[in-house]
């Protein structure tokens, strides 16, 4: 089992620290690595659509820029 940890950190324009959370977890396949990711973006007050389209985009995006790499 893997150990993880996800923080976010939310700062003002002058860099001062206005909002941190982080939540440590451990999983054993990609599923729940995603599944605790989500969890956590839920409660770093992301919605759920805005999750599933940027999800969606990175997905769609992602063998294109693989095949991209793999080139240079």
């Amino acid at each position: 089992m893997d150990h993880f940890k996800f923080e976010l950190i939310r700062a003002s324009a002058a860099q001062e620290i206005t909002h941190s959370r982080s939540a440590k977890f451990a999983a054993d396949s990609a599923a729940e690595l995603v599944d605790a990711f989500i969890n956590f973006a839920l409660g770093c007050e992301y919605e759920r659509e805005e999750l599933a389209d940027a999800f969606a985009e990175f997905i769609d995006d992602a063998p294109q820029q693989y095949c991209l790499e793999a080139l240079e």
